[in-house]
C-alpha cells in the first residue's frame, strides 16, 4: 500500500515538474521593447482588423500575421490574415488593401514591417569587490572578463482605419535575442497587442 502511495507521489511530482517547466518555457520569450505614439484625436475602437507583413520571407510573413491574428482572436476581435485573402505568392499593392478594406468592412489594418537587425558585444570585465574594481584600471589588460553577443532585430508598426487616411497608431520596436522564429514573432505580438490596449484602441472580450 505505502508503495503504490509513492508510486502516485512520484507521477504527481514528475507531472508538476513538466507543467513548471512548460510555464518556464513559455514565460521566457525575448525581450521586446516598444516605443508608441497614438493620435490623440482619435477615440474611435477596433473590431475587425487585416494583418499585414511586410517581409519578403514566407516562413516569417507567415509566421508574424498569424501570431498576431491570433492575439487579436485573443481578445475577442474579428481578425484576417492578409496571407489568407490575397494568398502567398505576392504582399499586396497598398490600393488592393484599401480595396479590401473598404469591401469586406474591416475597421482597420495593421501593417508590420521589418526594419533590420544587428549583432553587437557587451564586455564585462571580472570585478568581485572594491579592490578588484579599483585595481581593475591597472590590470585591464590582463583580466580575462567575457564578451557576450546579442542579436537585435527591428520592426515598425501601424495602424490604420477606416475614419482616417492617416495612421491613428504607430510602434517601434526591438526584439532582443530571439532564438527561434516563433519567439521573435510571439513576443512581438504580445507587446503590439498590449500597447494597443493601453491605448485605448482595442478592449478585452
Amino acid at each position: 500500500m505505502i508503495r503504490r502511495l509513492n508510486i502516485k507521489v512520484k507521477i504527481k511530482l514528475i507531472t508538476l515538474a513538466v507543467v513548471l517547466t512548460a510555464v518556464l518555457i513559455s514565460s521566457c520569450s525575448a525581450p521586446t521593447y516598444l516605443s508608441s505614439w497614438k493620435d490623440p484625436k482619435f477615440s474611435g475602437k477596433i473590431n475587425k482588423v487585416m494583418v499585414v507583413a511586410l517581409v519578403k520571407d514566407f516562413n516569417y510573413r507567415k509566421s508574424y500575421e498569424y501570431r498576431i491574428a491570433a492575439m487579436f482572436e485573443r481578445e475577442g476581435k474579428g481578425v484576417e490574415a492578409s496571407i489568407d485573402i490575397f494568398g502567398v505568392e505576392e504582399i499586396p499593392t497598398a490600393e488592393k488593401l484599401i480595396a479590401e478594406l473598404e469591401k469586406s468592412k474591416f475597421d482597420a489594418l495593421l501593417v508590420v514591417k521589418y526594419a533590420g537587425s544587428k549583432s553587437y558585444t557587451s564586455i564585462y570585465p571580472y570585478y568581485g569587490s572594491f579592490s578588484n574594481w579599483y585595481y581593475g584600471g591597472y590590470n585591464y589588460m590582463y583580466s580575462p572578463g567575457y564578451i557576450e553577443t546579442h542579436r537585435s532585430v527591428k520592426t515598425e508598426a501601424m495602424l490604420y482605419t477606416e475614419y482616417s487616411e492617416k495612421a491613428v497608431w504607430y510602434g517601434s520596436m526591438q526584439t532582443i535575442n530571439a532564438y527561434s522564429m516563433y519567439d521573435l514573432t510571439n513576443s512581438l505580438a504580445e507587446r503590439i497587442i498590449e500597447d494597443l490596449k493601453n491605448n485605448g484602441l482595442i478592449s478585452g472580450k
